[in-house]
């Protein structure tokens, strides 16, 4: 798989980076390589040792537990400029989940053990995985909050609406990996996928819904609209 290292004067460009402090920059850039993904690609599996840790540069990534019968959860569903995969930082952890990308991606990666040692160097970059930690932990609560209170319609509307990209109004995502977002069926899902389209809010087509009524769409998240 093909590798290539990382400019220091690029790293400014994304989030994560763009935190620190040039110096911190100037002395983390030699220690990430870059590196191409294909699409539904796995990036890491279950238990496997922790060797790296992750940035995506491009595309998406989506981290999953897996649970009885086959059935799946996204813990997570990175995109540009996010990190993943800082659990290694616990000298003893051992992944339970796998990571897999959902479309063509490219990744930053360095080894476990030299950003820990940065991380005990550089105050600046701990706090940079600090802040990345809290984002996802407020994520991570607002989702069961929302499993725990929320019909499947309005978890769809609020994924749906998170993951749109902007430009276009399209979620590039299968109804199999919204699925996994809400914890509902991929049939359910499905099936309100359908309603909401012949309401003139969303229109479907392979791997990807364009959402034509955003307003709309945002007063189903916010419970305005049932």
């Amino acid at each position: 798989m093909p590798t290539r290292t990382v400019e220091a004067a690029r790293l400014a460009e994304y989030p994560f980076f763009a935190r620190l402090e040039p110096a911190t920059r100037e002395r983390v850039a030699p220690l990430l390589v870059s590196r191409e993904y294909a699409k539904r690609q796995i990036v890491y599996f279950p238990d496997e040792t922790c060797d790296y840790v992750y940035w995506v540069i491009r595309g998406r990534v989506r981290v999953v537990r897996s649970g009885p019968e086959g059935r799946e959860v996204n813990v997570a569903l990175v995109g540009p400029g996010e990190l993943f995969g800082e659990s290694a930082l616990e000298e003893s952890y051992r992944r339970g989940e796998y990571a897999e990308t959902v479309e063509i991606a490219t990744l930053m990666l360095m080894r476990v053990e030299e950003f820990r040692k940065l991380c005990r160097l550089f105050p600046d970059l701990a706090f940079a995985v600090a802040s990345e930690t809290g984002r996802k932990l407020r994520r991570a609560w607002d989702s069961l909050a929302e499993v725990s209170f929320w019909p499947v319609r309005r978890r769809l509307a609020a994924a749906l609406e998170r993951h749109m990209d902007p430009r276009g109004q399209v979620v590039r995502l299968t109804h199999l990996d919204l699925g996994r977002l809400v914890m509902a069926a991929r049939e359910t899902v499905s099936a309100h996928l359908l309603r909401l389209e012949q309401a003139g809010i969303l229109e479907l087509s392979h791997r990807s819904v364009r959402v034509r009524d955003p307003g709309r769409l945002h007063r189903l998240v916010t419970g305005e609209e049932p």
